[in-house]
């Protein structure tokens, strides 16, 4: 019994566990894994705005043992150029945001990653690599 609930305790704190780990050096900061909502994954990045900026990657979110391409966004808090505001899973808003491609290295936690992100709705093709 009491074996049991150790093993539920553990299963449930494992992906909680991988999200807090998952940090990455990348040219424009680091970049943390902060939140699942529902199946999205919550990536933040620092800015020079105050609230920084987030990739959001449907699919993604809880998912550590199957990784491979995710599309998605990304959104900067603050003033931008796009012709509409985008709100994010979060609530985040803002009308500073594109689109998001992630490849990861590897199918498991942890693994480096390369992304592509574009500006509104333009193809991503700025390139920004990630390493744990």
């Amino acid at each position: 019994m009491i074996r049991s609930a150790l093993l539920a305790t553990a299963l449930m704190l494992a992906p909680a566990a991988a999200r807090g780990d998952e940090v990455w050096s990348t040219a424009i900061g680091q970049v943390v894994y902060e939140a699942d909502i529902g199946d999205v994954a919550v990536l933040a990045f620092p800015t020079k705005s105050r609230g920084g900026g987030k990739f959001y990657f449907p699919g993604l979110g809880g998912n550590f043992d199957d990784r491979g391409t995710f599309e998605g966004y990304w959104i900067v808090d603050g003033e931008g150029d796009c012709p509409a505001t985008l709100t994010g899973a979060d609530g985040l808003w803002s009308n500073n945001w594109g689109r998001a491609i992630i490849t990861f290295d590897a199918k498991g936690f942890p693994s480096d990653w390369t992304l592509l992100r574009g500006s509104c709705f333009d193809a991503p093709a700025e390139e920004i690599r990630g390493e744990s």
